[in-house]
């Protein structure tokens, strides 16, 4: 191809902005129904479990302690309004 550096570090900045981008279009578009679909395409995939991946899988037992689902509700609400505002303004 005759290229003599490539920068992987930016193609993988792309390559992650674009996943993202997608999987908020698609959640927003399908709701849970692309939640699923996401979860199977990361069945035994290396990223399909976080908490393995980084090494804290006890971390998330103890933090729903301090999180109640009222909040946790709401918190999920306010992402989802930010979410819609992006994709509309780049529309």
């Amino acid at each position: 191809m005759g290229y003599q550096l490539i920068i992987v570090s930016l193609g993988c900045l792309r390559a992650s902005l674009k996943a993202v981008w997608d999987y908020v279009a698609d959640l927003r578009d399908r709701n849970e129904e692309a939640e699923k679909d996401f979860e199977k395409k990361l069945r035994g995939h290396p990223t399909e479990d976080f908490n393995t991946l980084l090494g804290s899988q006890g971390l998330g037992r103890s933090s729903r302690n301090f999180c109640p689902l009222k909040r946790y509700k709401e918190s999920i609400r306010n992402q989802r309004a930010c979410i819609d505002g992006a994709l509309r303004a780049s529309s």
